[in-house]
């Protein structure tokens, strides 16, 4: 069957702990040309590394965490960023109590090494780092950041297997999912455990995790009109997605689905559509100008012989709003068309529209 021999694929070709050792200082030495060194595709490398090892001022590398609780009452984003010279920590919260608060901490210098396939970080001066399994397998987190008023763990245990934006991990995937986007998905889902203390009070939940790195020649929001990404579990499937509309009109998609630790799906093309749910209807593209409210996001798959995929995240809550960004969770509801569907909970971030292509 088709499945079969895609999931076999998808398997056969995750790497083994066997790359060499790379270690880095942050801020990395920032170059006045152009950028001379970006790894495009998989290769001999470990998969969790730094892709940009020669940074200019205009260059972006991220690595992107987060947990949300399963009843959707509490989540955490942890993400470390280079950007030119600045490296930092960008962390996120929503809270039982309906509170939120981003934080973005700048950092002196840290330290990052990889660890077979995986990855370690770690601030110098010990406020926060993780460390990961050599077979991506899961991560914790240890935090002690008296400026945010955080201390504890958040760890994850990965229930998916990591893919690229077009596919499989294979040797040549490539990394690129548009000129200015390279990506690789390390952890598309995850039991998360989180164990905190926020200000003296106990945050405690047990959810859905994610894990992913981006990086870039460019600030990320150049050429987009509209981006929408997000993951989710259903009882059944773990998916991720990416829609983004270029300020041309250009449209990169991409999908991933998993079940019971095995790829099902994993490609990009027209056969994906992401489109947005508003208090109007599906709306779409969303002008400038649109003042109704996003209540969520529908995607449409069509996987070829495995079958057909409708899925979509009802908002539940806005936990993030800054300019030209939203990031909500809610409900996630789908699977195969025409079966029963199963639900769970889900994350997704909209940026844009935007007047004009930044």
């Amino acid at each position: 069957m088709l499945l079969l021999s895609i999931t076999s694929l998808c398997l056969a070709a995750l790497p083994v702990a066997q790359a060499m050792v790379e270690s880095y200082t942050f801020p990395l030495p920032v170059s006045n040309g152009s950028v001379t060194k970006i790894t495009t595709e998989i290769g001999s490398r470990p998969l969790d590394t730094v892709w940009i090892p020669n940074p200019n001022s205009t260059t972006y590398e991220w690595w992107y965490f987060d947990a949300v609780a399963s009843d959707l009452s509490a989540s955490i984003v942890l993400q470390p960023i280079v950007e030119g010279g600045d490296f930092a920590l960008v962390l996120d919260l929503s809270l039982p109590n309906g509170s939120t608060s981003r934080f973005t901490l700048p950092y002196d210098k840290g330290y990052f090494s990889t660890a077979g396939s995986g990855s370690n970080m770690i601030a110098s001066n010990g406020e926060w780092g993780y460390t990961s399994s050599e077979d991506l397998s899961h991560v914790d987190f240890q935090l002690n950041i008296p400026a945010a008023g955080v201390s504890g763990t958040v760890k994850f245990r990965s229930v998916a297997p990591p893919h690229v934006t077009c596919g499989c991990i294979e040797e040549g995937a490539s990394l690129v999912f548009y000129w200015n986007l390279l990506w690789i998905n390390l952890i598309p889902d995850a039991v998360a455990s989180v164990n905190l203390s926020i200000n003296e009070t106990a945050v405690a939940f047990e959810g859905f995790g994610y894990h992913d790195q981006n990086w870039g020649a460019s600030p990320f929001l150049t050429d987009i009109n509209q981006w929408y990404w997000g993951h989710g579990r259903t009882a059944e499937y773990s998916v991720v997605w990416f829609h983004r509309l270029s300020g041309a009109g250009n449209i990169d998609t991409s999908a991933y689905i998993s079940k019971d630790g095995e790829i099902v799906y994993a490609s990009c093309g027209d056969n994906i559509i992401v489109r947005v749910i508003t208090n109007q209807g599906v709306v779409y593209p969303i002008n400038y100008s649109f003042n109704g409210t996003i209540e969520g996001v529908q995607m449409n798959i069509d996987a070829g012989d495995i079958g057909k995929f409708a899925f979509t995240l009802s908002n539940t809550q806005n936990i993030l709003e800054t300019a030209g960004y939203h990031r909500y969770v809610g409900n996630f509801a789908g699977g195969l068309i025409g079966k029963a569907n199963t639900t769970g909970v889900g994350l997704w971030e909209q940026e844009g529209p935007f007047p004009t292509p930044l």
